[in-house]
């Protein structure tokens, strides 16, 4: 079964995916316990964000928001970046709402690629793997001046974009192997 259908089954109204149409109901080989099974495992940041983004429970993007606060915090003392708490509450939120688009179609969400005479950063998504937001429109979320926006905001959204490109892939890989997949 799809991973994504799958984390479907936990969504509070969810729908019955398998059904027949025709009027005649049919029972899911698979309920939510079995969907529940497959977080099993998973970091407590993943298994938010596998809630959040797969089973519609919005309540937990104040986790997630937490998580990746907590969890960019080093990146940016590390790398010497001087940020508000509010911006970085704004590239918080602009890094989910990135992730959420869907994924560039030259570089099929990789980020690079491996062309001749292009070896290394995709020239669509700038190295994000996902469809770009306008500079204006990502300064808005961001909550400061498109003239104010540095390397350094830029950095920090693409770590915030990888460590949920990380939490995405146990999740998935998770899910294959309680599934009895090979991911």
């Amino acid at each position: 079964m799809n991973p994504i259908r799958l984390m479907a089954k936990l969504t509070p109204k969810t729908i019955n995916l398998e059904g027949s149409s025709g009027g005649s109901k049919t029972i899911d080989s698979i309920d939510w316990t079995t969907a529940a099974h497959a977080l099993v495992g998973l970091s407590k940041d993943a298994n938010n964000w596998a809630l959040y983004r797969f089973a519609g429970h919005d309540e937990k993007l104040k986790s997630v928001y937490r998580s990746l606060s907590m969890n960019i915090v080093l990146f940016i003392k590390i790398n010497r970046y001087k940020l508000q708490p509010e911006t970085l509450d704004g590239l918080i939120k602009a890094a989910v709402l990135e992730y959420i688009q869907p994924v560039c179609g030259v570089c099929n969400g990789a980020g690079y690629t491996n062309e001749l005479n292009n070896q290394g950063e995709c020239i669509q998504c700038k190295g994000r793997g996902r469809k770009l937001f306008s500079k204006r429109f990502m300064c808005e979320v961001i909550g400061i001046n498109h003239k104010s926006y540095s390397n350094s905001h830029d950095e920090v959204s693409k770590e915030l974009i990888r460590i949920v490109g990380t939490w995405e892939q146990q999740i998935m890989s998770n899910i294959h192997s309680k599934m009895g997949e090979v991911a």
